[in-house]
Order: structure tokens, then sequence, then C-alpha cells
């Protein structure tokens, strides 16, 4: 049971002051604890911000990664089919504008097994650049799809008169052929960031056209 004589002692007025200064109390205590609440959940909410951010930036960095990778491998395609096919270009030119005159039978059934080796070649390089060209065009399209197209037309209209005997592969030719590669090299520069891209060095287009044709 609750004391009433200590009501008579302390009195009213000390027990009213005691109740307010415990509810004081626990109210401050309350509001304390419902803003350390606050701040946690604030926390929470802040850190599954962070979370979601650092996730989207990484997705985005993965994105473009991916997307660099994609075009390098495209760009690296498109040199190495250039490579082969030029130099196929260049046997094809050589065998089929070898002179022929009197030769013997040896020399005739050799020179027949290397256009036919040079003839091979050349479709089958000419098929692997078409192909690296078609992928270039879907992936990256631009300069470099139509630089490599440019090459492609000029190099099968080569060929075919070349075979015709209607096209001389001479110091020309080889000069607007290296033109054409030079243009697919520094655009494929240009889309892989080189820097000064179209002051690199490729070929010397003038040790093409110094000395002679070779004899034709």
């Amino acid at each position: 049971m609750f004391d009433l004589s200590l009501v008579s002692y302390l009195g009213v007025p000390a027990i009213s002051l005691i109740a307010a200064g415990i509810g004081g109390y626990f109210g401050a205590y309350l509001k304390q604890k419902g803003e350390n609440l606050a701040t946690k959940e604030d926390i929470a909410q802040i850190t599954r911000a962070q979370e979601e951010i650092k996730a989207k930036i990484s997705d985005d960095i993965w994105d473009r990664q991916k997307q660099w990778e994609l075009k390098r491998d495209v760009v690296f395609d498109v040199i190495r089919a250039l490579a082969d096919f030029d130099m196929a270009v260049n046997r094809f030119g050589d065998a089929f504008m070898t002179p022929t005159g009197v030769l013997t039978e040896d020399a005739s059934l050799y020179l027949k097994g290397m256009r036919a080796k040079a003839l091979k070649e050349s479709v089958d390089c000419g098929s692997a650049y078409q192909r690296a060209h078609t992928v270039a065009d879907l992936a990256i399209h631009g300069a470099l799809s139509r630089a490599t197209s440019d090459y492609l037309q000029y190099a099968n209209n080569l060929l075919v008169g070349i075979q015709k005997g209607t096209v001389q592969y001479d110091s020309e030719a080889r000069l607007q052929l290296a033109k054409l590669h030079n243009a697919i090299i520094i655009s494929a520069r240009r889309e892989l960031g080189v820097r000064e891209a179209d002051d690199l060095p490729v070929l010397r287009y003038q040790d093409l056209c110094s000395g002679s044709d070779t004899g034709h």
C-alpha cells in the first residue's frame, strides 16, 4: 500500500514536481530513442541507396567494358583479314603478271600451279575479309566500314582484271591499293582511340612508286 503519510510529509506540490521530473525524463528518453531509431532507418536508407548507385555504376562500367572489348575484337579481326587479303592480292598479281613467253614444260607446270594456288588463296582470304567487313559494318559502321568496303571493291575488281588480262598490276595499282590499306589502318586507330592516328606512318607510298614496274 502506498504510504499516505509520505504525501502528507512531502506535500502535494513536491509530489507533483517529482512526477513532472520523472515524466520529463521518460519523455526525453523516449524522444532520444525515437531519434536514434530514425537515425538508424536513415542510415539504412542511405546505405541501400549507395549500394544501388554502386551496382548501377558497376553495370554501366561492365557494359562499356564489354562494348569496348567487342569493338577491339572487331577491329583486330578486320586488320588481320586485311593483312591476309593484302598479301593474297600481291601474290595473285605476281603470279598472273609473270611473263609466260616460251616456257619449258616444267616451268609451265610450275607457273600453272603457282597461279592455281594464288587463285585459291585470294578466294579464301577474300571471303574471310568479306566476313570481317560484314561484322564491322554491323558492330561499328562509320568510317571503318566504309574504308573496308572501298578496299574490298577495288581489290576484287583488280583481281578480276588481272586474271582477264585487262588490268596491269603496276605501281599505280599498288599505290591505290596501299592508299586504301592506309585508310583502313587510320580508321581502325581512330576506333581504338590511338593518339595522332593520322600521323603514324603505315606504308611508304614512295617506295611503291620508286623504280620501274616489274617488267610488264
